[in-house]
């Protein structure tokens, strides 16, 4: 009721500056949010989770099984000519492999060219500290990563964890591919040694 008091119905121009301030406002904010070191609030399966802020993210690169009947679980069905439930199965893999890994930590999020997928999920590089156990894990993939004051620190590449541990399918979508030969080589390494889980 506010908004129409101030800018009548005769007045559109003007509601739609309003509006469209606010939405400036709040991507704004958004984009100033600090994804270096941020709690995982829920891991919704083998790909997705999501953060602290409330955002939802997605794993950019990777592309696990469902572990729910919907849309997407249903086509893989159709491609694959494999039953639903051992598609879930091997999503339920996938998403106890993302739980044992990221429950309780924080992340390190990075990001490519887009920032959104078509569903307004955050697509994103997911990066959790190693810790001492994790260098015993050989399915993760650990690499060093440069931050400023800190000098090179260890980290979990987490799309790059579930490609090598043959829980993921490299899942190319331009322009967001600067890791696509890394995720396509270690999901080849996994089918060639016969760890393969997710399914082809």
């Amino acid at each position: 009721m506010g908004l129409m008091r101030k800018f009548p119905k005769s007045n559109s121009r003007c509601r739609w500056l309003a509006v469209l301030g606010c939405l400036v406002f709040l991507f704004g904010c958004q984009s100033n949010v600090d994804y270096s070191d941020i709690p995982v609030q829920k891991i919704y399966d083998g790909d997705t989770i999501r953060v602290a802020n409330g955002e939802r993210v997605r794993f950019i690169g990777v592309d696990c099984d469902e572990i729910h009947d919907n849309d997407k679980l249903l086509w893989d069905v159709k491609r694959t000519g494999i039953p639903a439930e051992t598609l879930k199965a091997s999503g339920r893999k996938a998403f106890a492999f993302t739980r044992n890994l990221l429950a309780g930590r924080s992340v390190r999020l990075t990001f490519d060219i887009e920032r959104r997928d078509k569903y307004g999920r955050l697509l994103a590089y997911v990066w959790v500290r190693a810790r001492g156990s994790d260098f015993n894990r050989p399915e993760y993939y650990i690499t060093d990563v440069h931050i400023d004051g800190e000098g090179n620190v260890p980290y979990v590449f987490v799309n790059a964890s579930l490609a090598k541990a043959g829980m993921a399918r490299p899942m190319n979508i331009r322009p967001d591919t600067t890791f696509a030969g890394l995720f396509q080589s270690l999901y080849e390494e996994a089918r060639s040694s016969g760890h393969l889980v997710v399914i082809p």
